[in-house]
């Protein structure tokens, strides 16, 4: 038990602590989304790049597309390097806080022992950091001083030195499936804090964003944005304990996944971007407890994926192909 009085310092400094680590927090979003942002910018240039060959900076300031991009990405990460200096003077901040916190629980712990402890003087000074950080809190400056940004000419001759290494066409390439990592990385920790308002944009789904939703206590959960389901996502995803499951994008379900798919306990599943459901994957369904499965994207239907959906409808389920395989 703390000494009578450290406890209302040390109460204070928690709440302090807390407040520092959720404005942290705060710019640490920002700084993702201004990073989102000189990708998106990147993407664009180089887009603009497409097979043509390397511009000198003065040549590439008269594309207004590239003059526009590179203006953008000169004050998107100004507002990064701004941000980086906010997060580092508010980690510090409640680093401090928690080193004064373990000293008081230090002196709690040794009271028994010595009467050589000053506890006044350390609330002395845990009440100082208190109102130090209290007002760098409350006085934050979040902004950019135009003088202090990256001047254009170098980030432009950085996106050059890059582009002549690896090719216009390829840097496109590489650039979108970069973007699309991070809006990937981006959607999937928002789905883990409890926002699923951009699930549907997911294109990839890792094993630890399948578990977070898995927990969502939805009816109806959309992730058309899917273009795979590896059977380890798939096994996570059976333990959602909702009604309606559409997988609309997903284009191919290996039987290891169809396995862990088909022992989902909902009644409704969309698996319309499916183009062939061979016979090991189908092989699941009949065991399925579902009431409707969706396949109408299916390009051909194999004798015994027929039969395996035939062997479902005859316990209660339904299933909706297209017309044409049905005659």
């Amino acid at each position: 038990m703390l000494p009578p009085i450290l406890e209302e310092p040390v109460g204070k400094a928690d709440k302090l602590r807390q407040a520092l680590s959720a404005k942290q927090e705060e710019f640490e979003d920002l700084e993702i989304y201004y990073r989102h942002g000189i990708s998106e910018m990147q993407g664009r240039i180089l887009h603009e790049m497409r097979d043509k060959p390397v511009l000198s900076y003065e040549t590439a300031l008269q594309n207004q597309n590239i003059a526009m991009a590179l203006h953008t990405m000169q004050r998107r990460q100004a507002y990064i390097d701004n941000l980086k200096d906010i997060s580092s003077m508010l980690s510090a901040a409640g680093e401090q806080l928690l080193y004064l916190k373990r000293q008081a629980n230090i002196n709690a712990l040794v009271m028994p022992v010595t009467d050589d402890l000053d506890n006044e003087s350390l609330a002395g000074q845990i009440n100082e950091a208190i109102e130090t950080h209290t007002a760098r809190l409350e006085n934050i400056v979040f902004g950019i001083e135009s003088d202090l940004m990256e001047p254009l000419a170098s980030i432009w001759n950085r996106m050059a030195s890059e582009l002549e290494k690896v090719g216009t066409s390829a840097a496109v390439e590489d650039a979108d499936k970069e973007m699309e990592n991070g809006i990937n990385v981006d959607i999937s920790r928002d789905i883990c804090n409890g926002n699923l308002s951009r699930k549907h944009l997911l294109t990839e789904l890792s094993e630890e964003t399948a578990i977070c939703l898995s927990k969502w206590s939805g009816k109806d959960l959309t992730v058309n944005g899917l273009k795979h389901l590896s059977p380890k996502a798939a096994a996570h995803m059976s333990r959602w304990q909702g009604d309606w499951l559409c997988l609309n994008g997903v284009f191919t379900l290996s039987a290891d996944a169809a396995k862990h798919l088909f022992q989902w306990k909902g009644q409704r599943l969309s698996l319309n971007g499916v183009a062939r459901l061979a016979p090991e994957a189908s092989g699941h369904i009949p065991g399925w407890t579902g009431k409707h499965l969706e396949l109408t994207g299916l390009t051909d239907l194999p004798f015994e994926t027929a039969s395996n959906l035939v062997k479902w409808q005859q316990t209660g389920g339904k299933f909706y192909i297209a017309e044409r395989l049905q005659r």
